[in-house]
């Protein structure tokens, strides 16, 4: 009996696929990607083993799969086309400013107004790990160029704001922000 819409390699396919693994030799899976034998030490010096586990699935690298046509590679260019309209300039304005380091870009809204509390937050690690994503899942040049210009500013706003920190506050005594004057965000206040 044939599946009505189903060639028969296809067939032959989806069964060699789903039954594959059921005649394959159970001491290949349980040798095969195993990470292995930790030795920890605990509190008292002595060295404990862990017994190696077998790896259900064995992890792969996302620029061997590519999506084919259908609904789920729409969404994909779709978060690509999102991602190339975010401006690396804009992105990165709260960061400057926090490093009094001059931009005259407009910042962005939502998570990344001026008021919000969570600026930064997707400019700095939302927009990374997906622009860092993409570009495996993609080959997208221009992402992975976007992504790496953020990175490198974000590298000069670190050293600005550690330059500014510490001539301002190298004499004072550093408090949590928890225990800041309200207003202050996330900064170090001194006492």
């Amino acid at each position: 009996m044939m599946i009505k819409g189903v060639s028969r390699r296809e067939f032959m396919a989806i069964a060699a696929a789903a039954g594959g693994p059921a005649v394959m030799s159970k001491r290949l899976f349980a040798t095969m990607f195993q990470d292995p034998v930790i030795d920890t030490l605990q509190k008292d010096g002595k060295a404990v083993s862990r017994e190696k586990v077998p790896w259900k699935v064995r992890p792969f690298p996302m620029k061997q799969i590519r999506l084919g046509e259908g609904p789920c590679k729409q969404a994909m260019e779709a978060d690509r086309q999102f991602l190339h309209s975010l401006p690396p300039d804009r992105l990165l304005h709260t960061f400057r400013t926090n490093a009094v380091i001059p931009s005259a870009a407009r910042p962005l809204g939502g998570w990344e107004a001026p008021d919000c509390e969570l600026r930064g937050h997707y400019a700095g690690g939302h927009y990374l790990s997906t622009t860092a994503l993409m570009y495996a899942s993609t080959g997208d040049e221009d992402l992975k160029a976007n992504g790496d210009a953020v990175v490198a500013e974000l590298a000069k706003c670190q050293r600005a704001l550690k330059k500014w920190l510490s001539e301002r506050f190298s004499h004072r005594v550093l408090r949590p922000a928890s225990r800041a004057p309200k207003g202050m965000g996330a900064f170090l206040h001194h006492s």
